[in-house]
């Protein structure tokens, strides 16, 4: 296990999502998106001439901050961006909270998806759903409070369905959990430090743990606003795009005390 406390300018960089460069775009969401982008910035495509050369292809930029809701496995989600990989977000009461990560993914050319808080039965079908429209049939996992453990236990349960984890303050420790690529996020001050190190323990074998320490007692969703929370963003972004290569390189984070419930 490396925990990593932030000390320093540039966020961290490490090395442990898969990346699969070969997926395609989700059909469920980048037809919406790409008429709302296209409306939004316009197409921009090359005439053809006079003497019959091809017509070159259009080209659509897709604003990372826009949102679109959709259907799927029965769900209702809130989905950002288009790309060949695939990141479901879970947790939370309003797919807004997730906004600043979902953006910050969706920049990075990904498709980001953001189910509300739902029961585990709920949460793996819509992470089948999503992966079966990838090429690689997998789909990267966040969660926050109770759902970063159902997360977590998803991954463990379904090492072929789900490439990478993301969890903030998961509530639990779960058996089998850091096998796969995993990050973990907590406040220093919050009962989550407890679970993180014992996830990270078990996990130590494989190397593929990660845990990212802030001050304070924040937890969940908390952890992506306010003090210090671009560090946070920029880290889990890095991550699961497996281009952090730093990770004792961090942005330092004031100290919040304040209590906030998971």
């Amino acid at each position: 296990m490396l925990v990593v406390r932030p000390s320093r300018s540039n966020p961290a960089r490490s090395n442990p999502a898969r990346s699969n460069p070969a997926r395609r775009p989700l059909a469920v969401a980048v037809t919406s998106l790409v008429a709302t982008a296209a409306a939004a910035v316009g197409l921009s495509a090359c005439a053809p001439s006079e003497v019959g050369e091809p017509e070159a292809a259009a080209t659509v930029s897709v604003d990372p901050t826009a949102t679109s809701t959709t259907e799927v496995a029965g769900v209702t989600v809130t989905q950002w961006g288009a790309g060949r990989d695939v990141v479901l977000l879970a947790g939370g009461e309003d797919a807004e909270a997730w906004a600043p990560l979902a953006t910050s993914l969706a920049a990075d050319g990904r498709l980001v998806v953001a189910l509300p808080a739902a029961g585990a039965d709920a949460l793996a079908d819509v992470a089948q759903a999503l992966a079966e429209d990838t090429d690689a049939g997998t789909v990267t996992l966040a969660g926050a409070g109770r759902q970063a453990t159902a997360v977590l236990a998803l991954g463990a349960a379904q090492p072929d369905l789900v490439d990478a984890v993301a969890a903030l303050s998961p509530t639990e420790a779960v058996e089998g959990a850091g096998a796969l690529p995993t990050t973990i996020v907590v406040a220093d001050g919050s009962e989550s430090a407890e679970v993180a190190d014992a996830i990270g323990m078990a996990g130590a074998a494989s190397g593929q743990v990660q845990v990212y320490s802030v001050a304070g007692r924040r937890s969940g969703l908390d952890l992506l606003a306010g003090a210090g929370s671009g560090a946070v963003i920029t880290y889990v972004t890095d991550r699961l795009a497996g281009v952090a290569d730093d990770p004792l390189s961090q942005a330092p984070t004031p100290t919040d005390d304040a209590p906030v419930d998971a």
